[in-house]
């Protein structure tokens, strides 16, 4: 589903590609929910811009689970880890569904738990009735290290270059553009593997001709926002702010 001018979002869990024997373990975590038999949480790691976050929301929506997640800025430490999640992890959603507990991006949460966060955790592991999944994009992180032993670890990798192309050539599609053959090409070689920047990428350029591809490279992952902002914003020509655009790096697509 195409959000706006720069952002696709996937609608089913089938539309994440690439990493197929990743989600067909998604799923048999589910299944043991629906067969009444508890999984471990899952400790969901890999690169960023492959579709994690993605997946395990999508899996939620199959399943019709209602999804409950921490916000790294209001609930990191111990007393509303202990509050809000353990009672998720127990109880049921309003109309019955079962609820998801979702920690995204632990290992960098982590960084901002206090002390007895940790221990609350452990102890939401070990006594959640609920299914629990965890995104990491560094599962080796010393700063979780706690969790590897009381986790299953589903590995997303890096798609190849063709799964990138097809997937370019679908979302094209539902857009309704029509990028020639080297674009797609171009794109998803530059890409990395990182989808969600290689779809950016494609519906910045639209229709465009070749020559915008100029604009198109490896970005740096640690531009900051606000200087993207400002090119964008202060910029008398449409060159600079089209390359800060691509050369950010963006969490989430909204």
């Amino acid at each position: 589903m195409i959000k706006g001018m720069l952002f696709y979002e996937p609608e089913k869990l089938d539309d994440i590609k690439g990493n197929e024997s990743a989600i067909a373990e998604l799923r048999r975590f589910a299944m043991s929910f629906k067969l009444g038999k508890y999984e471990r949480p899952l400790l969901v790691y890999g690169p960023t811009g492959i579709g994690k976050s993605s997946a395990v929301r999508m899996l939620a929506k199959e399943n019709g689970w209602n999804v409950i997640e921490l916000n790294a800025s209001d609930y990191r430490d111990k007393e509303s880890i202990s509050k809000l999640l353990m009672a998720a992890s127990q109880s049921r959603g309003l109309f019955g569904g079962r609820n998801m507990v979702l920690l995204d991006e632990v290992d960098e949460l982590s960084a901002r738990f206090d002390k007895g966060a940790s221990s609350a955790i452990t102890e939401l592991i070990t006594k959640s009735k609920n299914p629990i999944i965890m995104i990491a994009n560094d599962m080796w992180d010393q700063k979780i290290a706690f969790l590897r032993n009381s986790t299953t670890p589903v590995e997303f990798k890096r798609p190849k270059q063709f799964v990138v192309e097809e997937v370019l050539k679908g979302v094209a599609s539902e857009a309704g553009i029509t990028p020639n053959a080297d674009v797609i090409t171009a794109i998803a070689r530059r890409s990395g593997g990182d989808i969600r920047s290689a779809i950016s990428d494609m519906l910045i350029l639209g229709n465009s001709p070749d020559e915008a591809l100029d604009y198109i490279g490896l970005r740096d992952k640690k531009g900051y926002i606000f200087e993207t902002l400002d090119r964008i914003f202060l910029s008398n020509t449409i060159a600079a702010p089209l390359r800060a655009i691509t050369n950010s790096y963006t969490r989430k697509c909204p």
